[in-house]
């Protein structure tokens, strides 16, 4: 191209190339964009906006948005999926991103498409994968190179050089695990401002909110991974340029070390190399997900990087304990006093501390020390950077093009600023000098961490959320890392409230945005907390760097491993509670069934993969297994809404509102709720205050509407019975002589307090001639309390499939089973009882008794208790059709009803309990 062409009509030609890259049946009209875009205030995740775009199929929006990358090469390895399938669904939910966001530079839509055909191919014929990463599609921030394509890194000088003709280092790494490259995306001029725009480009916005800077300089990553345009991406780090956009953005990312990732053949700038002293650039992965960033860490390490990158030292993956028993120190990065942190920020921080210690780490506020501090630290890396680079209006000249707006402002480590060294030395001595403070802040590091014992450090990933344009200001709370050269990572935390974080501050330091709570409340601010594996000197510090990776998950599981430490956590903002009318801390009660075999053995490979598998985590009251209100305990229950069965135990009509939370709030993966439990409690009769006793004239159209939305998503419905009696000998034990006929029925299954199943199976055990004469509550009446609910509500389901789930609980306060001894103790005691009705040689014999009435009425036989079934602990599934004897069951009694349902062989769900 003529050096003479204007600089605006060389990046004009080039966004039509790029549009034309973009297959014309994926281009979204322009109205119905803008309609897309203003949709709730430019919240493009929150209102759906792949969805009503009607660009990706069903099965496209579920490989997009119910897998982790980890979970992805599962699939591609078994073969369940093509890679085409996956690149094609990627590709576009990508250019669907780009038409919404502008997160893209590249688009190698075509071949990614060809080469993902011929990785299929190949394995379909020959049985064998291309590497561990086959067939997985991976986005790239634009410095990486790709062969025959331009890395312009943002100036429009580069579209007038010749395309590369080789790969960056690590594009060839990839490539040679098996990934498929389908597009590159957008960062900003200089790369080195956290605002993703550039002359070429434009400007990248944030999915969450358009009105808010999506980060940078990997900006074009973080939004393109939140809006689940892809599945893992990579990106590039020396002042927090993946930490940043993660931070905005509200996804996971992690900066290592220099010396791991290969980061040779990145474009360049156009005017001579800088090679920055005492702060090196990394590059290191971006996704949805803790277990994809280990993933893409362990992957690299594995293919051997230093064969690509001479610079990379040869230290190949050591595979770890990724659930290390041992009780964490954790230090607590105290709040530099000139770049003080927002109530967001510190509200989170604390959280997080709390709800750490609370699982059993010890933390370790650590006090204040100007000679460590972030804003100490990022100042040595600000005087590393005026050393190499050059001024804005130099760069500016240089390249023949504007500055952008976040550059022209000065927010960029270009700046002058307080320096620790004087900038009037010449270059060596200053250099010198700066060395000489970087190596003295590295040793107050160590000294702090050696002496305090400390495992991870837990620190802010910026003072601020994420902010509208070009306000980000001062990255020093991620340059530290930097300069240290500490592994680094990002992990989301929730929102900020205008309630919860009520208290306006004015920003002190240069750059940095005021705090507004209004503002807050508008753009729905994202907070996170960041870590930094603390390193106590060098050989520490090579060794501990897979340990790295397994803070992110340590840090993961301990905030999100049990109930008790979820309600520190979860905590619904004050502005999106769920209504009642005697508790504004309303949480809805909810009990859930596992049952598939998946989750169980998800489980066992890792607690990190399970986390995963649960896709809501759902704040509330818990209650297990045969619960009692006195066993109600505040908490969160994990549940995969594909697998698992949700038991929702409100006795009201708070149901409806619950279900509409739900969804809108707790389903990230927006899969909606796909099975659910139900008992007496939430159905109730014409006198409850169940579902049937709704009246739809009380309630919201909208609402309405969500409700049978619902409803007509699920696959399945549970009638739950849990009965006091049905083992034995009705009125001699239970108090409820509603049967004159002696029963003795020890296979029917008793439930438990765990809430852990084993997979669904056919009853192994000889119950034939119990079931020919079981003794149940008339459980048809669930089933047709439920038909009339949904009658009165005007709504058909003929899809769904309706089953009734039975079980026994022990009734006293001290046969609640909480384990395998419980279970034990809880049978050994009912044998004594039965022993001692029943059998002639049993312990009351010695007091004059033998058999008891009802006994020999019956015919009991002594070896009717020696040949019994053996128990079960859990419960049994029927199909509605066996408790089918003709009459209406409208009425709810507390009277047993013998059944003969032998022809209906129950399938058998067993609990899982620890030793």
């Amino acid at each position: 191209m003529p050096a003479t062409t204007n600089w605006k009509t060389i990046a004009a030609l080039h966004r039509e190339k790029q549009l034309e890259a973009i297959p014309s049946d994926w281009l979204v009209p322009e109205k119905q964009l803008q309609s897309l875009r203003d949709a709730a205030g430019g919240r493009l995740v929150e209102s759906k906006a792949v969805q009503r775009s009607g660009l990706l199929s069903e099965k496209e929006l579920d490989i997009t948005e119910r897998y982790t990358a980890s979970e992805l090469l599962g699939k591609l390895h078994r073969q369940d999926i093509t890679s085409e399938e996956v690149v094609v669904a990627f590709s576009k939910r990508a250019s669907l991103a780009q038409q919404l966001t502008s997160c893209l530079t590249e688009i190698l839509f075509k071949e990614g498409i060809e080469r993902a055909k011929k990785l299929d191919h190949q394995l379909q014929t020959t049985g064998k994968l291309a590497g561990p990463l086959h067939g997985l599609p991976i986005s790239l921030k634009d410095s990486y190179v790709v062969k025959g394509h331009h890395a312009t890194v943002g100036y429009v000088e580069f579209l007038r050089q010749p395309v590369p003709d080789s790969n960056s280092a690590l594009v060839d790494l990839l490539l040679d695990a098996g990934a498929v490259f389908y597009c590159k995306t957008n960062l900003p001029q200089t790369m080195m401002t956290a605002d993703s725009e550039n002359n070429i480009f434009g400007r990248t916005l944030n999915p969450h909110n358009t009105n808010l800077t999506a980060g940078g300089s990997t900006g074009g990553e973080g939004a393109l991974i939140s809006f689940r345009g892809s599945p893992l991406g990579v990106g590039s780090d020396i002042a927090g340029s993946i930490r940043i956009p993660a931070l905005c953005c509200g996804i996971y990312g992690f900066k290592p070390t220099s010396d791991r990732v290969p980061f040779g053949g990145q474009s360049e700038y156009p005017f001579p190399k800088i090679s920055l002293p005492g702060v090196t650039p990394v590059g290191g992965p971006m996704a949805n997900s803790i277990d994809d960033l280990e993933l893409f860490m362990k992957v690299t390490m594995k293919q051997r990087p230093w064969n690509y990158d001479p610079s990379v030292v040869d230290i190949p993956w050591r595979d770890l304990d990724e659930t290390p028993d041992k009780r964490l120190v954790i230090g607590v990065l105290p709040e530099d006093p000139d770049y003080p942190l927002q109530p967001p920020v510190r509200r989170a921080l604390n959280k997080v501390a709390s709800a750490l210690e609370t699982a059993g780490h010890k933390i370790v506020y650590l006090p204040a020390n100007p000679k460590r501090s972030a804003g100490f630290g990022a100042r040595i890396g600000f005087q590393y950077f005026s050393m190499v680079g050059p001024d804005p209006d130099t760069i500016s000249r240089e390249v023949g093009e504007p500055l952008v707006a976040s550059v022209a402002i000065g927010v960029h480590p270009f700046s002058k600023g307080n320096f620790p060294v004087s900038p009037d030395l010449d270059v060596p001595e200053k250099l010198s000098r700066l060395n000489e403070v970087r190596l003295e802040y590295s040793k107050n590091w160590q000294e702090t961490c050696r002496d305090n014992g400390l495992d991870v450090i837990l620190a802010p990933g910026a003072a601020t959320t994420a902010v509208p344009h070009d306000t980000y200001g001062n990255p020093v709370y991620t340059l530290m890392w930097n300069v240290l050269d500490y592994p680094a990572g990002i992990i989301p935390f929730g929102t900020s409230s205008k309630f919860e974080d009520a208290e306006a501050v004015k920003a002190t330091a240069p750059f940095d945005p005021d705090y507004i709570p209004e503002a807050t409340h508008d753009y729905n601010h994202r907070n996170v907390f960041q870590t930094a594996s603390s390193n106590l000197h060098a050989q520490v510090h090579s060794v501990k760097r897979e340990f790295a990776a397994t803070i992110h998950f340590v840090f993961q599981s301990s905030t999100r491993d049990t109930p008790k430490n979820m309600a520190h956590l979860t905590t619904v903002s004050a502005d999106h509670q769920i209504p009642r009318k005697d508790d504004p801390e309303y949480y809805p009660v909810v009990q859930g069934y596992q049952t598939l075999s998946k989750l169980l053995r998800v489980n066992r490979e890792s607690r990190a993969a399970a986390l995963s598998f649960y896709r809501v985590r759902l704040p509330c009251w818990l209650t297990k297994g045969a619960s009692k209100i006195d066993l109600w305990t505040l908490g969160t229950v994990y549940y995969n809404p594909e697998y698992d069965f949700l038991h929702i135990k409100q006795d009201d009509m708070y149901i409806i509102d619950f279900i509409y939370k739900l969804k809108v709030d707790y389903d990230p993966h927006r899969i909606g709720l796909r099975n659910l439990a139900l008992c007496s409690n939430q159905l109730s009769g014409s006198g409850g205050h169940g579902l049937y006793s709704i009246q739809p004239s009380t309630i919201s159209l909208a609402s309405m509407q969500i409700f049978k939305d619902v409803l007509a998503a699920l696959d399945e419905v549970w009638f739950v019975t849990i009965q006091t009696f049905g083992r034995q000998l009705a009125g001699r034990e239970t108090g409820w002589p509603t049967i004159e006929k002696t029963f003795f029925e020890r296979s029917f299954p008793i439930t438990a307090m765990p809430l852990s199943f084993d997979r669904v199976i056919a009853d192994p055990r000889p119950i034939g001639k119990d079931l020919s004469n079981l003794h149940v509550l008339r459980p048809r009446f669930l089933h047709y309390v439920w038909q009339e609910t949904l009658d009165k509500i005007d709504i058909k389901l003929p899809n769904i499939q309706h089953r009734f789930l039975l079980a026994f609980s022990p009734m006293g306060a001290d046969d609640v089973i909480y384990n395998y001894d419980d279970a034990v103790r809880w049978l050994k005691k009912e044998d004594d009882i039965w022993t001692g009705n029943y059998k002639s040689d049993g312990p009351f014999s010695s007091l004059g008794l033998t058999k008891t009435p009802a006994a020999e009425l019956a015919g009991f036989r002594d070896e009717d208790l020696d040949t019994a079934v053996r128990p079960a602990i859990g419960f049994w599934l029927f199909p509605v059709d066996a408790f089918d004897n003709g009459t209406d069951q409208k009425d709810c009694d507390n009277a047993l009803t013998e059944w003969d349902v032998k022809d209906h062989w129950p399938e058998l769900v067993l609990l899982r309990m620890a030793q």
